[in-house]
């Protein structure tokens, strides 16, 4: 049967067969002759090799026509000439580039062509061959070589099926045309494009294949399949029938009567065809635009287009074959540059488009000579600007880019780079928005995007080195990050675009590397793709190195990469700012995260101006300061910017900077005895045990280890020789947790607070209470001289204490903000005191010299402002510290010692155990740890057992029994027993350390709601005391002029203005949101995490490990043999030996289920790929497998087998063991539903989002889970390949346009974890599936997925809420302040009043996050 179908040209392929020279998969069966033809094409003819290999050489052994491509060029012309001579060879044609020659013959196949040319050929040219279809066609209207050559380059213009074309012209009627195309192409399909093509070329040309039969065939396309009667009436038609093509069009094939008017019998049929709308051409070309345009209609409505959009005086630009896709660009584009007839027009046209609605952007080029403007609805806006400005004008459609550019912090900076811009040909106008870091550049749509990048960046570089610009793409499924990324583009010569440079991958940030040439010169391109929030300037430097590294040379940033001759520099850029300049020597490809703890921080302008500062300082990457917990986090480049230079910066800015960490720091910090510190060193790096040794400063030296060595050890041994060191113990966790606990600033302003009230508190008494409500002055009686009395004095010199003791620090802070250019809120706090206790010094000394002025003294509201200002810091400090209780209690789980087993390190005797400090703990190390005893490290179990509380891990409440060899996690509690544990991991390196560092880089980062109140802290301080002035000459004048008297006081404006409340809302209740999830078991990694999590439209969901336990287990057994106790356990008992030797998750699962105890061997142990397993037990015969492989040896009743087809229907695997060759047992086994699955998803449902199963699963068992779980069958997506999830997660996000949730479990979900707006990875799952996911469930429980959504959704509204709260006071308090209620109801707000207001809003805004901590996440 197979020799039949195979002869009658039937294409077959079984996995099992092997041809025996084309190998497996082939469509040979078996009784192929491809090792025959091979042999008679000889040596040097190829056949290309794949997957048509064996049907090429049956095309060539069976074909008549053959397409021959000699290796060498320059040998075409002479295989042409030889097969021109061959006997029995009818066409010989050249192909369209002229690299190959088509040759047909009717009596030779091509084999036995290209054996004849093998025997002529003297040359021995080696060549490829392939088989291609021959058809003839009737050609009429053809009576000259102009028109065939007219016709044939209308055949070849690409994209045609035709690869080849000759003719035999007929002067007086019918011609001959014959054709070369592949083979797979179809006979109507052919017809079509070849009528269709020679119809453009011209009118009075017709073709038609002849057939067969004797009569004319021809093709055309058509829309829809129900065929028009009105066809088969047409003259020369005699017979019409409708051929399926594509889902969009269908063939219209005509039988025509022989010697009929081809062409006159077309052009019916094809009228007949556009008056039912039914004819689709895609070989079309457009009347009113040209030959070379795009147009796909028959007849073009370009023209018609334009006008009816834009009118007769508005032009649309485009060279030749661009007209229709510059005019398609323009009425569907958002950008277009509009060039006006004269100067007198542009301006017009620039002021009109200023002040419209729906104008989003409008921009000058560079010349000055046209405008570029941005619209969602370009003609609407063209229309309504020719409405006003009548003058003609000419539209260009235009592609905008947006780039990140960084350096650039005034209109300085952007002039300069825009004089660099001019003289770029592919960017035509640009525009800078310094504050976001954003520069939008305008080039005409036919640019290719690499252009304009590699311009920009090289313009931008010769701008100045400070600079660094990349252009912002939309992001591809990667696994590396699901952000939008940049690129950037560096001018090279000598990279080679198929080399790997792995230095590129190990540049933090950058994700992507590619070396593109540029044609016809001597330059390449090196593209750089880059994470979002990476600095352009610093990946640009370590590129250059690793590039330097490869001996690769980089070109100046003047060098004409596009063709001309240009200056080309080895090693490293010469940069026109030289002032700016890095030496490239001094770049690392690796960056560091350096942490510090900050004081001095009084507000949120504080924490503005560190970042602010740092994105000037070459080298830095990024810096994030939380102004809740003090904590500044540098990332730069070490060997740029080291620990100690940042922690200058941070001092030069006023504040105090104590370091937490150098990421990548590895070994001890010893402190030596002072005049010891050279002999010391010396001696720790002649010790064996010590890898390196250096100074960090005048005493301490940081001492790296090898690995499995102490601390101690190095202590012990160093004493030894005479050396005594110390360990520093002042921890990284002792800082921190001092810091979140904020123990100083408690203390600090809690001192303050006392200081300052204690001198002030009489102040108040004797000058506000008594006088104000007892009437009662009694300094005031007491006269020193003129009008001078002891009152002034007294309080003069209280307040005096006060702003000299306990005013300090403001007026220090305040200094160090002036200083550097900026304002903060001890700034407003220093104004406000020093306007008062300036102004009542001046009354005083005016009643020295006044015999009747009764002075009116302030400085009783000094003092007091200044005592409720550190009274409110000192409550703020305690509100912040409990927004860190989380982190805190997280920190506290963490062991401070253990007991380790010492042992000598040369003989491995046990010398007994030791208490250490858990910090000193290296790998290799055994910890003892008895009953009650938290374990002090990751590690596994070496000796003893004992039961362990997990719960902080997992959550279950029951302790976990642990012996030798299982794992056990740093922070659990060993209840009951004694267990000797060995270090896997130990310091950051711990579960319980992760966690820790994923929280706090969470309560650090900024959502991205925060950014509006960053830019209005930035300007707030300057706008207030703006405001106080106009305020104060406004009183003044008013005063002056006795308006309303001169009894108003103008210091509260600049008192109760607060910007900490406004910097306070998102930080503080990001904090708590972040630790209330860490306490339920979820880790969000950050505030964009948690923003985005709010809200989402949908949630997709893999199946196995997700939705499922990703383990397979035995869920059905049935036994159908005779009821036979004692032989069911046998055969059970014999299936577990038998199984047991096989480490297929399948076999693990039967032998899980069967377990009884002790287990036979099997002999005759035989693997049956594809079926299951046979072997011998106990001298009977024990077969194992798949049910139709059972069937091969026994038989099933149909009662079993309508059971197995139950079990399978259900997505489930079946497993028949039969024994002594009758079947006794079937196991179903399946991947258990977690029990969880159905009630998460229908809460989600409850909750409005779509629910989605995506997985690699087949559809049959996909369905089947679908529907256990309620998720309809139009949600699932099933045979899913892990870049398809990733494009399934993508299509969503562009379909609906809303936040999309991925959960996942393994290495495969990656790619979808990384594209989804917010990925979600189950604890349990592989360590890649977690580092890419925004959130980790640490619980194996899909609860967490819900309570993710509940704790970002309440931790959201929470920050809106204080939003709400801080701009509401704000705006509020200061017009009351400045006095709008003072002219209505002589109502003013005392200072005294508006510094305590201040402190209530921040207390307010804290107040507001903390109780958050109430919010406990439903299980609905």
């Amino acid at each position: 049967k197979l020799q039949f179908l195979y002869f009658i040209g039937v294409n077959i392929k079984l996995n099992m067969i092997d041809c025996g020279h084309c190998g497996k998969n082939c469509s040979c069966v078996g009784m192929c002759r491809c090792a025959q033809t091979r042999e008679e094409l000889g040596e040097r003819v190829t056949v290309e090799k794949g997957n048509k290999y064996c049907e090429y050489l049956r095309g060539l052994r069976e074909g008549k026509a053959v397409e021959l491509v000699p290796l060498d060029a320059a040998a075409v012309e002479y295989v042409e000439a030889v097969l021109q001579g061959l006997p029995g060879v009818q066409d010989v044609a050249l192909s369209k580039d002229k690299k190959s020659v088509f040759a047909s013959s009717k009596d030779r196949s091509s084999v036995s062509m290209v054996q004849g040319f093998a025997e002529r050929d003297t040359m021995e040219v080696e060549m490829a061959a392939s088989p291609k279809r021959h058809d003839e066609f009737v050609l009429t209207g053809a009576s000259c070589k102009s028109c065939t050559s007219n016709i044939s380059k209308k055949l070849r213009k690409e994209p045609s099926k035709v690869s080849a074309c000759c003719f035999d012209i007929n002067k007086d009627g019918e011609s001959s045309m014959r054709t070369y195309s592949e083979p797979h192409v179809s006979t109507p399909r052919l017809q079509a494009e070849v009528a269709s093509r020679t119809a453009l070329a011209a009118d009075k040309f017709g073709v038609a294949m002849q057939t067969t039969r004797g009569d004319w065939e021809t093709s055309v396309f058509v829309k829809d399949s129900n065929l028009p009667p009105e066809v088969v009436t047409i003259d020369g038609v005699s017979e019409a029938k409708m051929l399926k093509h594509s889902a969009s069009c269908n063939l219209l094939n005509l039988s025509l009567v022989p010697s009929c008017d081809i062409s006159k019998v077309r052009h019916a049929v094809v009228a007949a065809l556009k008056q039912q709308n039914l004819l689709v051409d895609p070989y079309a070309e457009c009347k009113f635009c040209g030959p070379s345009c795009c147009c796909t209609s028959v007849d073009c409505s370009c023209k018609h287009e334009q006008e009816g959009a834009f009118g007769e005086m508005i032009q649309v630009y485009g060279e030749d074959e661009r007209y229709c896709t510059d005019l398609k660009a323009v009425t569907e584009g958002q950008y277009v540059e509009i060039v006006p007839t004269s100067a007198e027009v542009l301006e017009g046209v620039y002021e009109v488009l200023n002040g419209m609605d729906g104008v989003d952007t409008v921009v000058l080029s560079k010349e000055r000579e046209s405008v570029f403007v941005g619209s969602q609805n370009i003609p609407k806006v063209i229309r309504a600007l020719h409405e006003k400005e009548k003058g003609a004008m000419t539209l260009r459609p235009q592609r905008r880019d947006e780039f990140r550019l960084t350096g650039a912090t005034c209109k300085s900076c952007t002039a300069n780079i825009g004089r660099k811009f001019k003289n770029a040909d592919a960017l035509e106008a640009w525009s800078f928005d310094i504050e976001n870091e954003r520069l939008d550049v305008f080039s005409y749509v036919g640019t290719p995007e690499s252009e304009v990048q590699v311009e920009v960046a090289s313009k931008v570089l010769q701008a100045g080195e400070k600079f660094g610009v990349a252009r912002k793409v939309p992001w591809e499924p990667r696994l590396s990050d699901r952000r939008a990324m940049l690129t950037t583009s560096i001018v090279v010569k000598g990279a080679d675009e198929h080399a790997q440079y792995p230095e590129w991958s190990m540049i933090n940030g950058v994700t992507t590397g590619e070396v593109v040439p540029c044609p016809n010169t001597e330059y390449e391109v090196v593209n750089i793709g880059m994470l979002e929030g990476t600095s352009p300037s610093a990946v640009r430097h370590a590129v250059s190195r690793a590039l330097a590294e490869n001996k690769i040379e980089i070109a100046s940033p003047s060098a004409d990469w596009k063709g001309k001759a240009a200056k080309v520099e080895p090693n490293a850029p010469d940069y026109e700012d030289a002032d700016h300049a890095v030496d490239v020597n001094k770049l690392l490809s690796e960056q560091q995260v350096f942490e510090f703890i900050v004081g001095g921080m009084r507000c949120v302008s504080c924490a503005t101006k560190i970042e602010s500062h740092f994105a000037d300082v070459p080298g830095v990457a990024r810096c994030n300061v939380n102004a809740a917990t003090s904590i500044t986090r540098v990332t730069a480049s070490p060997s740029v910017l080291d620990a100690d230079a940042v922690q200058k910066h941070i001092a030069s800015l006023g504040f105090t900077a104590e370091l937490l960490q150098s990421a990548g720091a590895a070994g001890f910090v010893f402190a030596a005895p002072p005049g010891d510190t050279d002999i010391a060193l010396k001696t720790l790096q002649a010790m064996e045990t010590v890898e390196s040794a250096a100074l960090v400063d005048d005493s301490k030296l940081l001492v790296k280890v090898a690995p499995g060595v102490m601390a101690i050890d190095i202590e012990k041994e160093a004493k030894e020789q005479g050396v005594h060191l110390e360990r520093d113990k002042s921890s990284r966790n002792d800082k921190l947790l001092s810091a979140l606990k904020r123990e100083d600033a408690i203390a600090e302003s809690k001192r303050g607070f006392i200081e300052s009230a204690i001198p002030t508190v009489p102040l108040i008494v004797l000058h506000m209470i008594l006088e104000s409500f007892a009437g009662v002055a009694p300094m005031r009686d007491v006269k020193i001289y003129n009008s001078l009395t002891l009152e002034p004095l007294v309080e003069w010199t209280l307040c005096t204490y006060v702003l000299l003791r306990c005013g300090a620090p403001f007026y220090k802070g305040a200094w160090a903000a002036l200083r550097n250019g900026s304002a903060n809120m001890a700034v407003l706090v220093c104004i406000g005191v020093t306007t008062a206790y300036i102004a009542s010094i001046v009354m005083s000394v005016i009643a020295i010299f006044s015999e009747h002025m009764e002075p009116e003294l302030h400085f009783a509201t000094a003092a007091a402002l200044l005592c409720f200002m550190l009274l409110g810091q000192y409550l703020e400090s305690n509100a912040k510290a409990m927004t860190s209780e989380a982190l805190v209690s997280l920190m506290e789980l963490q062991p401070t010692d253990a007991t380790i087993i010492r042992k000598d390190r040369k003989t491995g005797e046990v010398l007994g155990t030791e208490i250490v400090d858990t910090e000193e703990l290296v790998r290799g190390v055994v910890c003892r740890v008895a009953a009650g005893v938290r374990v002090p490290c990751d590690g596994h179990v070496v000796s003893g057992s004992g039961d362990v509380d997990e719960s902080m891990v997992t959550g279950e409440p029951m302790p976990v029994h642990k012996r030798i060899g299982d794992e056990v996690v740093g922070g659990t509690i060993v209840m009951d027993g004694a267990v000797d544990v060995e270090v896997d991991h130990c310091g950051s390196e711990t579960m319980l350390s992760q966690i820790l560092q994923i929280v706090l880089e969470a309560q650090n980062s900024k959502a991205p709601i925060q950014k509006y109140a960053d830019m209005i802290s930035a300007v707030f301080v300057p706008v207030i005391v703006l405001i106080s002035i106009i305020v104060f000459l406004v009183w003044l004048s008013l005063g002056l002029a006795d308006v309303w008297g001169d009894d108003f006081t103008d210091e509260s404006d600049v008192i109760i203005a607060c910007p900490c409340a406004m910097g306070l809302a998102t930080p503080t209740a990001v904090m708590v949101g972040t630790g209330l999830g860490a306490k339920a078991g979820i880790l969000i990694k950050g505030g964009e995490a948690l923003e985005g999590a709010a809200k989402p439209k949908a949630v997709l969901f893999d199946k196995t490990g997700t939705l499922t336990m990703g383990k397979p287990s035995v869920t059905e057994y049935l036994w159908f043999a005779e009821k036979d106790k004692p032989l069911e356990e046998k055969v059970v008992k014999m299936v577990a030996a038998a199984e047991s030797s096989s480490d297929h998750p399948i076999a693990k699962a039967i032998v899980k289920h069967c377990d009884r105890g002790a287990l036979p061997v099997p002999e005759d142990f035989e693997n049956i790929p594809g079926k299951g397993i046979r072997c011998s037990l106990e001298g009977s015969v024990l077969t194992i497998g798949k049910p139709k492989y059972i069937l091969e040896t026994t038989h099933l009743t149909a009662v079993v087998e309508e059971r197995i087809a139950e079990i399978q229907s259900e997505g489930k695997t079946v497993v028949v063991a039969a024994y002594d060759g009758e079947a006794r047992c079937l196991f179903g086994i399946s991947d258990v539903i977690r029990k969880e699955s159905k009630e998460v998803i229908a809460a989600l449902h409850k909750r409005g989002i779509d629910v989605h199963m995506v997985t690699g699963d087949n559809t049959r068992t996909a369905k089947h889970v679908a529907g256990i779980l309620g998720i309809p069958e139009n949600r699932v997506n099933s045979e899913i390949l892990p870049a398809g999830k990733a494009m399934v997660v993508k299509g969503l996000q562009e379909d609906l346009n809303e936040k999309i949730f991925f959960v996942g479990d393994g290495i495969n979900d990656t790619p979808a974890l990384a594209q989804a707006d917010v990925g979600v990875a189950i604890g349990g799952g592989t360590n890649v599936a977690v580092e890419s996911a925004d959130i980790v469930l640490i619980k194996d429980d899909l609860w967490g997925v819900l309570h993710s959504i509940q704790i970002a959704a309440a931790t959201t509204s929470k920050i809106k809420w204080n939003f709400v709260w801080a701009f509401g006071y704000n705006v509020c308090a200061i017009p009351i302040a400045a006095g709008v209620l003072y002219p209505a109801f002589h109502l003013q707000l005392p200072p005294i009043i508006a510094g305590i207001a201040m402190v209530a809003s921040s207390l307010t805004v804290l107040a507001s996050s903390l109780l958050l901590k109430t919010f406990k996440p439903t299980c609905s």
